[in-house]
């Protein structure tokens, strides 16, 4: 029980904290004393013998369930988990979930993960988990449903926009480890850094990645596309810190909570900015969070060309509020704004140019080959295996190199 009012002292500081000096409500709060004796009966009279830990986990997770998808309870292991996903290795089927329209949606299967491997793709909508309907399921049940130990076995029956019949998935638990970065040149001159989280350093990683690509092509990079299709975000900082790199001056972006009272906001250093190149930023509907904040930053700075699907549309702020015993609480508390004041959340980035992730063909792809590269390694770091024969992989890359090369032109006109 007093884990559950220590839970329910902390959300009373943070819901009142829009005004200074103000108490907690006391108003609703006589009602403890009825949850307590439900808490009792049931321990009392329960038809079998009940976990007092789970019933109180249950009575913290209904509380934050009532508020919105994203708010949540994470016992002791769980906020492990959540961490390490941060950091790039965890145990599970590899793949970042959502809720949108009220159903379960795969945001994006991580690479080269079990949901990859198994098939399941971005958009997929989760209708059942070991055959339970995921309907009467919280979000917080759902992922719960979802995680389980390594070489374990998890059914999925999903629907797929587009196709009317549902697809079964079975799928092996295994431990994933992220490779959170991967980059290649994309022509002579022009490179691709594609980043999946926006986990610690990774904006450092991004700055290796660059300096890697412009040793491979043996000269300065005439300009970069900065992948973010299924980055499902990470840590703010992270996202601001990467933005930096390409924005000399001006607001990244703020973060307002109720009756949009400003919080915090982050603007580019005028001295931060490392790389002048063109720039253009790829998105898809994997594309959340962090990525969202940083896409809509240069775009609505005019730093870089958007190009790809709309993304995600997760804009909401959460804190996390750690607890004696090691669990957390995850807890909406702000909503994202680009510079131009766009709200992010539910609504995602527009991309300037519009294109669908489809399959480039070897025709039109044809001459472009990292073996023909002055420089080129053999499957280096940078450079995957199987990257390492044609390296504009769909028309989106396709897309973005055609731009890039259209502003290296207009920048060049203007020297």
């Amino acid at each position: 029980m007093q884990k559950l009012i220590n839970v329910l002292f902390i959300l009373s500081i943070v819901l009142s904290a829009s005004t200074l000096n103000a108490k907690p409500p006391r108003d609703g709060y006589e009602k403890l004393d009825l949850l307590a004796q439900v808490l009792a009966r049931i321990e009392q009279s329960y038809v079998e013998t009940v976990d007092r830990e789970a019933i109180i986990d249950g009575a913290i997770r209904g509380i934050l369930k009532s508020l919105d998808p994203h708010s949540s309870y994470l016992s002791a292991k769980e906020n492990r988990e959540f961490k390490s996903q941060l950091d790039g290795a965890y145990v599970g089927i590899g793949a970042e979930m959502g809720v949108q329209d009220n159903k379960l949606v795969v945001v994006m299967p991580f690479w080269r993960g079990p949901a990859q491997k198994a098939g399941l793709k971005a958009g997929d909508i989760i209708l059942s988990i070991d055959d339970e309907s995921v309907e009467q399921l919280s979000l917080d049940d759902l992922l719960g449903k979802i995680r389980g130990e390594a070489g374990s076995i998890v059914k999925f029956v999903v629907s797929r926009p587009g196709e009317l019949k549902p697809r079964n998935f079975l799928i092996e638990r295994g431990a994933v480890q992220l490779e959170t970065l991967v980059s290649r040149l994309v022509e002579r001159d022009f490179g691709l850094i594609h980043l999946r989280s926006f986990g610690q350093a990774s904006t450092q990683k991004v700055k290796q990645a660059i300096a890697q690509l412009e040793r491979n092509n043996a000269a300065p990079l005439r300009g970069l596309i900065l992948d973010l299709r299924g980055n499902p975000g990470g840590y703010l900082q992270e996202g601001v810190e990467l933005t930096r790199l390409f924005l000399h001056s001006g607001l990244i972006v703020s973060v307002k909570g109720r009756n949009d009272k400003l919080i915090e906001s982050h603007s580019a250093a005028p001295t931060g900015a490392s790389y002048d190149i063109p720039l253009v930023v790829l998105i898809d509907e994997g594309s959340a969070s962090a990525s969202e904040i940083v896409a809509a930053a240069l775009q609505d700075h005019h730093r870089a060309m958007i190009v790809g699907q709309r993304s995600f549309g997760k804009g909401s702020v959460q804190s996390i509020f750690t607890l004696p015993d090691g669990s957390s609480v995850k807890l909406t508390v702000a909503k994202y704004y680009s510079p131009a004041n766009r709200c992010i959340q539910a609504l995602g980035v527009e991309p300037d140019i519009t294109v669908e992730k489809t399959a480039v063909s070897a025709k039109s792809r044809a001459g472009i080959r990292e073996r023909d590269l002055k420089g080129s390694l053999k499957a280096s770091d940078d450079i995957a295996a199987e990257d390492a024969d044609f390296l504009i992989h769909d028309l989106q890359e396709f897309t973005a190199l055609n731009q890039l090369k259209a502003l290296d032109f207009a920048k060049r006109a203007k020297q």
